[in-house]
């Protein structure tokens, strides 16, 4: 007998969604996460993490299908261990990551491989970020980084973000991608890559064209994503014009954000 939600896929971004400031999962959160497989449901992850980032909640997640990591320049299936699909900057992103990285010396600059972390520009943001999660990483130089990177970081404080980003709006990078993943990070991923490009990858690779896919994120590295899927739900913390293109807009990731999308589920899907 098939179960009653057997035709529902929940994908949701991690850190100010899922997660609660404190980086930790609401014990309602993960509750709801069980009752929605118990009905037959299915749920990942699709997030700005890498794979060391994403690896520490993987027991707590245990996800349905591999996992959309670094902003959609990866799927994993952590279960094998494997990247099963990627997308590599252009060798240009060298040159680009330079350029930046003279232009702003106080923003810390993280380049990111498979799993590997490298920084070649230290900032608060990004040491808090490694102390925090306790990340293995090494400190290089640009050019002594290897290649088949996935992105680029640039982590600075809040008020310096705006002189970053219109800067990054105003280079003519036509190869790569520029997004704004928080009030502190913004990165160059490869072109055309996105949480939404990688749910749409996924989801011809895992055969999910007949699931209802619902999606949750908090910003505006999150909207192709909220756009790609069926249903797209934005957390109370989200800027204003990312709830705007939501479907739905829940409680904060302090409120159990993930157990009232389920929740919604449940009562509609059912």
């Amino acid at each position: 007998m098939e179960l009653p939600l057997s035709h529902v896929l929940l994908i949701t971004d991690m850190d100010d969604t899922l997660l609660r400031t404190d980086k930790s999962i609401s014990d309602r959160n993960l509750q709801a996460i069980r009752k929605l497989r118990q009905l037959g449901g299915g749920f990942t992850i699709a997030t700005g993490r890498s794979v060391p980032s994403y690896l520490p909640y993987h027991d707590l997640i245990l996800p349905d299908t591999p996992v959309v990591l670094n902003n959609g320049a990866v799927l994993y299936d952590p279960y094998r261990d494997e990247i099963v699909w990627n997308s590599v900057l252009p060798e240009t992103a060298k040159g680009y990551a330079a350029e930046i990285a003279r232009k702003f010396p106080e923003v810390g600059v993280e380049i990111l491989l498979g799993k590997e972390i490298f920084v070649t520009q230290m900032s608060k943001q990004i040491q808090d970020h490694m102390e925090h999660e306790h990340l293995v990483h090494t400190i290089a130089p640009i050019e002594e980084i290897p290649d088949q990177w996935y992105k680029v970081l640039y982590a600075t404080e809040k008020e310096r973000m705006e002189p970053l980003c219109a800067y990054l709006d105003s280079l003519e990078h036509t190869d790569v991608t520029y997004v704004t993943s928080s009030q502190y990070y913004c990165e160059m991923l490869p072109r055309n890559t996105s949480k939404g490009d990688a749910l749409k990858i996924l989801t011809r690779m895992e055969h999910l064209e007949q699931k209802k896919i619902y999606a949750v994120g908090d910003y505006y590295n999150d909207l192709q994503l909220l756009e790609a899927a069926d249903v797209g739900a934005a957390v109370k913390n989200a800027p204003e014009d990312v709830r705007n293109a939501a479907n739905l807009v829940v409680g904060s990731n302090e409120e159990d954000a993930i157990a009232e999308v389920i929740d919604y589920i449940m009562e509609h899907e059912q």
